[in-house]
């Protein structure tokens, strides 16, 4: 999703590397926050919103109907975000 929208096909392979186009994506703080919660927690149908308030997600292998993922993404002055998960 992309900002609480499903992310279309083309930008989901951007999203995670498998597009030709992905090396000048990759600069945006959100796609760079997406790759490390990938990276993390595994596949996922959202791009993070970069609103500073805390958010939280189904992690992939988790009990269905958990969101014990959870995100804060700041795109102020300097980007910055934090991620977690409470199991």
């Amino acid at each position: 999703m992309k900002n609480g929208h499903p992310i279309p096909k083309d930008e989901s392979s951007r999203a995670h590397g498998n597009s030709s186009t992905a090396s000048t994506t990759m600069t945006d703080p959100v796609i760079q926050f997406h790759g490390e919660l990938v990276k993390t927690f595994g596949r996922l149908d959202r791009l993070p919103i970069p609103d500073g308030k805390v958010k939280r997600f189904h992690v992939p292998g988790d009990r269905a109907g958990t969101r014990n993922g959870w995100y804060i993404l700041h795109l102020d002055c300097i980007a910055w975000g934090f991620l977690a998960a409470g199991r």
